[in-house]
């Protein structure tokens, strides 16, 4: 805000911000329903942040795999990810600062690191089996050298980084469109882009 943002700013850098915090708690992958109060118009508007199941993803196809009942964690349970559309809706409906400047908090501390803190640590420790065993591309980013890092030890999260920097990027490029424009193409490069073939 102090940036000339306004509330709905705000609270998409802040979100943004959290997903590279506090992973064990939120998480690009996950939803993010938002309420936005406007006073302008007097009524509360509701973005549902609720992911989709993958086209793919149907009764027949768990069937013909042997699976009766989804899993409740894991890629298999897994909506497409609804954190950035919600987001981007967000800015795009309320906000008023671009993607590139509401994202530049996330992208500093994804990209130049925080410190570790005990919760972080404590629920890094209490998964590193499972992150080796059957996430190792979590075990890469969590579990630097093999091992659980220290409290105080700085963590980055360079994949991060480089998925926000291509959201700025798309909306950079798109800027000549307008604003609408320049959203939408952020938010196809990651769900129609580069970004969607990796996932």
């Amino acid at each position: 805000m102090e940036a000339g943002g306004n509330a709905v700013d705000a609270a998409v850098a802040t979100g943004f911000c959290l997903e590279v915090l506090e992973p064990h708690l939120t998480g690009i992958g996950g939803e993010v329903p938002i309420l936005i109060y406007s006073s302008r118009q007097g009524r509360v508007f509701s973005l549902s942040g609720q992911g989709v199941a993958p086209r793919a993803a149907t009764i027949d196809w768990f069937r013909s795999r042997g699976i009766s009942l989804i899993p409740g964690d894991g890629l298999l349970a897994a909506t497409v990810p609804a954190a950035v559309d919600t987001f981007i809706t967000a800015l795009a409906e309320f906000g008023t600062l671009p993607l590139g400047q509401v994202l530049a908090p996330a992208l500093s501390l994804a990209s130049n690191g925080f410190p570790m803190y005990r919760t972080l640590r404590d629920n890094i420790a209490a998964n590193a089996a499972r992150y080796r065993e059957e996430w190792p591309t979590t075990a890469r980013i969590f579990l630097p050298q093999g091992r659980v890092p220290a409290v105080g030890e700085i963590l980055r999260q360079p994949d991060w980084a480089e998925t926000f920097e291509k959201l700025v990027r798309a909306e950079h490029d798109a800027r000549g469109r307008g604003r609408a424009a320049a959203l939408q193409a952020a938010r196809d490069v990651f769900y129609r882009g580069e970004i969607a073939e990796r996932i």
